[in-house]
């Protein structure tokens, strides 16, 4: 039973995997973030500082989330995540630093790059979908 509860979440995540990584090939995403820093100047490439900011910044609160029952020996309670102090801060910061992040990059691809609105779209939802689902294949101890 256990066993195919973490198939069925392997699977899950390797769905968002598999359609970020596409998605973001197919979109160039990372040459044009890539080329935003080393060319641009100005307003663009501020903008384009902040939605990497924004994205690590998000990578990172994640991954502590993911770390912190090994952190603390115990498996914090998501579902009532206003119960826990710990929790009731970081989530709402996480959250912030998804929407922002976000929307930051899809302005930038937009704004400055030659992917144009659609594909600014899906290039930075592909590569947010890519992150969420790698860092739902680290395994997290059930307590």
């Amino acid at each position: 039973m256990l066993h195919s509860v973490v198939s069925e979440h392997r699977r899950k995540q390797l769905k968002y995997v598999i359609t970020g990584g596409a998605i973001t090939w197919f979109t160039a995403v990372l040459s044009q973030l890539h080329g935003l820093l080393n060319d641009a100047t100005g307003t663009a490439r501020i903008f384009t500082y902040i939605s990497v900011l924004l994205g690590i910044t998000t990578i990172l609160l994640f991954l502590y989330l993911v770390i912190l029952p090994r952190i603390r020996g115990a498996n914090p309670n998501y579902a009532n995540w206003r119960d826990s102090p710990e929790l009731a801060s970081i989530i709402p910061v996480l959250t912030g630093s998804i929407v922002a992040g976000w929307t930051s990059l899809v302005f930038t691809l937009y704004t400055w790059s030659t992917l144009g609105t659609i594909w600014s779209l899906a290039g930075a939802s592909g590569l947010y979908a890519l992150c969420f689902g790698l860092i739902g294949l680290i395994p997290v101890p059930d307590y």
